[in-house]
């Protein structure tokens, strides 16, 4: 049992060594094919497509933004105040706090064109045209 417990710490020092000297991506650990996988404890969060700052009336990365029929679409919101992120149509909503990004995730099933605002202040962020 000891021999175990010994043979399982060098294995562990040995692994810890060969992470700390090894080039590449450390974000990836190699296979024995060459490939590289993704450890399962990282959580990847999608980049947004859109992100839309407020400051007052002030509105940077709005306007009207085009997006595929079919696609993912993310849209990230960091407001100076407390509001509700509405895009009317899809009648799909999120909440966002003072300061803190906010994302609206959704399919683009429905064509059209449609309108994300911040609902309490009926500050329209964005003109959505999917098609």
């Amino acid at each position: 049992m000891r021999r175990a417990i010994v043979i399982v710490l060098c294995l562990g020092a040995c692994g810890l060594a060969l992470a700390a000297c090894g080039g590449g991506d450390a974000n990836h650990a190699s296979t024995a094919n060459g490939g590289t996988t993704t450890p399962t404890s990282e959580v990847v969060t999608p980049k947004p497509d859109f992100v839309v700052i407020v400051v007052g009336k002030t509105i940077s990365g709005g306007g009207r933004k085009t997006v595929k029929l079919g696609s993912t679409v993310r849209i990230q919101v960091v407001s100076d105040t407390k509001d509700e992120v509405h895009l009317h149509g899809y009648d799909k909503k999120v909440d966002v706090d003072k300061g803190l990004p906010a994302t609206l995730t959704f399919t683009a099933d429905v064509p059209g064109i449609f309108v994300v605002e911040l609902e309490s202040r009926s500050l329209t962020l964005l003109d959505l045209v999917i098609k």
